[in-house]
């Protein structure tokens, strides 16, 4: 049964982008959980949680078809590699933000157009590249598991922040507010430094030599 569920997880390029994708997935679940809570303690009002999520979830109607047609004209693995690291530069200047105590909503509803953005890029770039990681014979076997990894990844996420706001959360349970709300951005940038670091292994020679000519 395993072999059947999980065939594809026997090629190593498609388990880099696996877990990579669930690392990705997970770290922007935690951000989304700590940037609400964060901007509510800031505003007082559920409205400006609500302009934030929607200032995220807008570039989702948008980005889809650019990323589709660059996945197209670029190297994918590039194109994923780049949208990556824009997420883990996005994560690491909400948490130096956080520390620093220089944070606004504002930069939280900038910061999250940007991030927004990179996430509705990335999940077409990745879909595109599954075809050059395995063989015709487990490429529906890859897509049902990035599908699902995709939507495992927000119970990961979740799982990971709530307990560090609850022990390094309220007031007076675990630290200062200098230190406890950059430790809630600082998880979401480890789990994307997760998913960044592996992605240069998919230039890999032998890999090169496995999928031959043809367009990546």
């Amino acid at each position: 049964m395993a072999e059947r569920f999980g065939a594809a997880l026997r090629h190593r390029e498609y388990r880099i982008l696996w877990m990579a994708t669930l690392s990705g997935g997970a770290a922007a679940w935690a951000l989304i959980v700590a940037r609400g809570w964060l901007i509510y303690e800031l505003s007082g009002s559920a409205l400006w949680v609500g302009v934030t999520v929607f200032a995220a979830m807008a570039p989702m109607f948008i980005m889809p078809p650019i990323a589709g047609y660059l996945a197209d004209r670029m190297d994918r693995r590039t194109l994923l590699a780049w949208v990556f690291a824009a997420q883990l530069a996005h994560n690491l200047t909400l948490a130096a933000l956080a520390l620093t105590g220089a944070i606004e909503i504002w930069h939280l509803i900038g910061l999250s157009v940007v991030n927004g953005a990179a996430r509705a890029t990335q999940m077409p770039a990745a879909q595109a590249l599954l075809p050059n990681l395995v063989p015709p014979a487990d490429l529906l076997n890859a897509v049902a598991l990035n599908s699902a990894t995709m939507q495992g990844s927000r119970l990961v996420g979740a799982g990971l922040i709530a307990p560090l706001m609850a022990t390094v959360g309220a007031a007076g349970a675990g630290g200062a507010e200098s230190v406890r709300i950059p430790a809630w951005f600082a998880l979401s940038a480890a789990l994307t430094a997760v998913a960044v670091l592996p992605i240069p292994a998919l230039w890999s020679v032998e890999w090169l030599r496995v999928i031959g000519a043809g367009s990546i």
